[in-house]
């Protein structure tokens, strides 16, 4: 068994890490992948980089498309795969060199369709903080995955999939969405019969301070404020999840709402304003009925967006 296996990179001005990360997929001492660079409209030199890597190696292709995003990059991607398998790679991340050995050994014994593993995290060059995934004995289906996981880790990039499952499924990456794996793999699991979890960190991830995920700016606020309540509707909306589960989940994407509140009061009471506002659309537009927050959850908020000290002391009652 020497499966296919396609390594998708979404690239948007990151062309300074995008060397490293290929030679990642390079340097796999299994050799049968394919990895598809997906130049979302990067302003920068991007293209030069992953021309000369088309160069070097047949196994690298190219694809130039409009900025869309990073959902829409990555469904490209997707389109174009030939191969059986998916790997998803951030471009300014990396892969283990024994990451496709070990994981279609995996593939031959256990006739998954989805492996997960852990990962390290690259901080100024520096790996540490290993995430661990919980781990399971045996095979399990998606709803107990989900369920019985100490931490339900969305990250695509720590998931070898099986092209398979998201064709049949027409499984997408919603676009237009921030953290949209959480969308992705919520939808997916739904399906999955087979998955298995390794304690190897395979892949590399870089904490990169300038990445967007950690921008202050407004108008990226309001879209995670936006997508958090899109994936609160997403969690409502599955029948194959436990309600607890749900509530806990919900609650999660809740209080991140309330931290970014808080972010923007210790900068902007105008922009405050406009985001309570927001809120408050986006509850009534989602139509979000369900006790998500209690009433004494919901005051401790308040305090946590103005007054920490007041928050502390309320939490220790």
């Amino acid at each position: 068994m020497n499966p296919l296996i396609s390594v998708i990179v979404p690239c948007y001005n990151q062309a300074q890490f995008l060397d490293e990360c290929l030679q990642s997929v390079l340097d796999q001492t299994y050799q049968n992948w394919e990895c598809i660079i997906v130049n979302d409209g990067s302003p920068d030199h991007t293209e030069e980089v992953a021309n000369k890597w088309l160069e070097k190696d047949p196994r690298f292709r190219y694809i130039d498309k409009e900025n869309g995003g990073l959902s829409s990059a990555r469904n490209a991607g997707i389109r174009e795969a030939k191969g059986e398998w998916i790997q998803f790679l951030d471009s300014d991340d990396k892969i283990n060199t024994i990451s496709f050995e070990l994981l279609t050994k995996i593939i031959a014994e256990k006739k998954v369709e989805i492996i997960g593993f852990s990962y390290l995290v690259n901080e100024n060059n520096k790996l540490s903080k290993d995430i661990t995934l919980t781990i399971f004995d045996n095979v399990v289906n998606g709803k107990t995955y989900i369920e019985k996981s100490f931490f339900f880790l969305t990250m695509a990039c720590v998931y070898l999939y099986s092209k398979k499952l998201l064709i049949e499924n027409n499984i997408k990456f919603k676009e237009g969405l921030i953290h949209e794996d959480d969308y992705f793999n919520f939808s997916l699991f739904k399906h999955v019969k087979s998955i298995i979890n390794i304690e190897t960190p395979l892949y590399y991830y870089t904490k990169n301070s300038n990445s967007l995920t950690l921008s202050k700016n407004i108008d990226h606020i309001e879209k995670r404020i936006s997508s958090y309540f899109i994936l609160i509707r997403l969690l409502f909306s599955l029948d194959y999840l436990d309600q607890n589960f749900i509530f806990r989940k919900s609650n999660a994407y809740f209080r991140n709402i309330i931290i970014l509140l808080k972010i923007t009061a210790e900068n902007n009471s105008q922009n405050l304003i406009f985001l309570l506002k927001k809120t408050i659309y986006l509850k009534k537009k989602y139509n979000l009925k369900y006790p998500i927050f209690s009433f004494k959850d919901l005051i401790k908020s308040f305090f946590f967006i103005f007054s920490t000290k007041i928050y502390i002391n309320l939490i220790k009652k």
